[in-house]
């Protein structure tokens, strides 16, 4: 089955660009050939009509003095690129991954089923502009393509939508032959205001494949000879830079401090190898949580609130680690019990096996 995924856009964000590897490496195994479609935000110009804009340009730069940059598309495409920089090479060589103009019914017209998901998808603070597209407003009814949404996310605990938003996503959602959530707030919402009642709770497509997997790709990357302290910090500020360097000294570990988006220093195979290299993991994002998970690092998690914190406290309750999350990083008490990863390789066994039992029986349903 050739099956199109939706989700964030592959750029500057590290889990988001995992998740999207993860969800096409479970497809494959399943059998089918996943392709991940993204709209082309580069901004083009023929060179005609550049120079007929060209002196409008000018004028509007130098003498009415506005914001004008005379090559604007050319600023435009460079700043999206460096902003991939360090994700790029991962996304060409390991996902496969179509540009397409605009989401139309042709654009997916060669495809047997379409799958929404994951990430905060549905969140429209992430979604301004294509959340009409993540809930596939742009395929009619009555077309014939298998519509899945796989772990969707609106990664907060408080509902966000307008009462026009709630009307109009609670019809296109009854569309979908199968609605699934990453966080189990998001039956909820769907249940309370879209009201879709058959909505399950799965995993992060990044915990539903091997650790091997992920060694694989930063197997090149040598292994640190010291003990780390990786700190993997979405909204690092002085506080909390003061507060982990107090950590490290405690802990006796060298403090390294890694971001991502337009801090982004790391390429993927590089950022994987910090968590496989550390001895301890702090972290205010939802993959770091995760990786720290997969790869059996001892770790503590801190509630983003401006990137939604349901995430966090769902994904731990399903593991029974939620000792490890705290609200603020002065509160970490680093002497939380051990973790018994015995226990939680059997959780995350039963919940994988449910969730790729969701995609399995959705797809095939269908087929």
């Amino acid at each position: 089955m050739k099956i199109a995924i939706l989700t964030q856009p592959l750029r500057a964000n590290y889990g988001g660009v995992l998740q999207n590897y993860a969800l096409q490496q479970v497809l494959i195994k399943l059998g089918h050939t996943p392709i991940t479609l993204e709209k082309d935000i580069n901004q083009y110009i023929s060179t005609t009509n550049l120079i007929i804009d060209l002196p409008k340009r000018i004028i509007s730069k130098y003498i009415l003095r506005r914001r004008q940059n005379i090559f604007s598309e050319q600023k435009h495409n460079q700043y999206y690129l460096n902003l991939r920089k360090y994700t790029k090479p991962f996304v060409d060589k390991y996902v496969n991954l179509n540009y397409i103009h605009e989401f139309t019914t042709s654009s997916i017209m060669q495809y047997d089923a379409v799958i929404v998901g994951s990430d905060q998808v549905w969140r429209p603070l992430y979604n301004t502009v294509s959340l009409d597209y993540m809930f596939l407003s742009f395929i009619p009814a009555d077309h014939k393509i298998n519509r899945i949404a796989y772990a969707a996310s609106f990664g907060v605990s408080e509902w966000e939508y307008s009462d026009i938003q709630s009307s109009k996503y609670s019809k296109l959602i009854q569309q979908f032959d199968a609605v699934s959530t990453r966080e189990i707030e998001g039956i909820d919402f769907c249940k309370n205001f879209l009201k879709r009642h058959d909505v399950v709770s799965v995993l992060d497509p990044t915990l539903l494949i091997e650790k091997d997997y992920y060694l694989s790709i930063c197997k090149y990357i040598p292994k640190s000879s010291k003990k780390i302290l990786v700190a993997y910090i979405l909204d690092v500020t002085d506080e909390i830079r003061n507060h982990l360097e107090q950590i490290a000294y405690k802990k006796s570990l060298e403090l390294n401090i890694i971001s991502a988006h337009k801090n982004c220093s790391l390429y993927v195979e590089e950022w994987l190898s910090m968590f496989r290299d550390a001895e301890l993991i702090i972290t205010d994002s939802f993959h770091g949580t995760v990786f720290s998970i997969i790869f059996n690092k001892d770790f503590y998690s801190i509630c983003n609130n401006l990137r939604g914190n349901s995430r966090f406290t769902s994904l731990l309750s399903q593991f029974n680690l939620q000792d490890r999350l705290f609200y603020d990083v002065k509160c970490i008490n680093l002497n939380s019990n051990q973790i018994d990863w015995r226990i939680i390789e059997d959780i995350k066994l039963t919940l994988k096996d449910k969730s790729v039992k969701f995609l399995t029986d959705n797809l095939n349903s269908n087929a």
